[in-house]
């Protein structure tokens, strides 16, 4: 919430300023890493002893600027596009996760269709990991044409959160299981 106040006030007080209002509209979220050699050379200043503290910037939000002064309306559309998908794959993800949950409360566990939801549920969160990777890539590309710090070269790795890509696999591992049991649970039904 205070992330959306700041930037609805930077977004007004832009308004006035056409400059500040095209990097407004081109911030990117980018990973730094120093290059060899340049560790600690730059600073920031500490108020409480009044002096500059040596520092590594890791990760900042940056506006860039615009190629030919106007936003892409290409990087509009990507934009739009995998924030849509995303909210698409995290609904579909809460609601299986939801009706597990449901079924697990009515001791209803180990049947085809927990199996189903649980196979659902991992290759949606491994779709999103695949959505963020693909916004990485395309920001740091960007960004890698349009921005030089000294001393520095831009991680898109570092930008990137595993864990959805790992909380996919374990829920896709764990569907495999309860498939396994319920298909050695069949064939003992089976041959009684």
């Amino acid at each position: 919430m205070a992330g959306f106040m700041i930037g609805v006030e930077a977004g007004q007080s832009s308004l006035q300023d056409p400059e500040k209002l095209q990097y407004l509209q081109n911030m990117v979220d980018v990973s730094l890493r120093p290059v060899s050699g340049h560790v600690l050379v730059d600073s920031v200043y500490n108020e409480v002893t009044a002096s500059f503290l040596p520092v590594i910037h890791g990760r900042m939000i940056v506006g860039l600027p615009s190629v030919d002064g106007t936003p892409s309306i290409w990087k509009a559309i990507w934009t739009l596009f995998l924030f849509l998908a995303f909210i698409v794959l995290v609904t579909a993800c809460i609601v299986f996760f939801i009706r597990l949950i449901i079924a697990i409360n009515q001791s209803d566990i180990f049947n085809w269709k927990n199996v189903y939801r649980l196979y659902k549920m991992g290759s949606c969160l491994i779709a999103i990991f695949a959505l963020e990777l693909t916004s990485v890539i395309l920001t740091s590309r960007q960004a890698e044409h349009l921005l030089s710090i000294p001393g520095y070269e831009i991680n898109p790795m570092d930008s990137l959160s595993f864990t959805t890509l790992i909380l996919g696999g374990c829920a896709l591992l764990v569907g495999e299981i309860f498939a396994i049991g319920l298909r050695l649970k069949e064939e003992q039904e089976l041959t009684i």
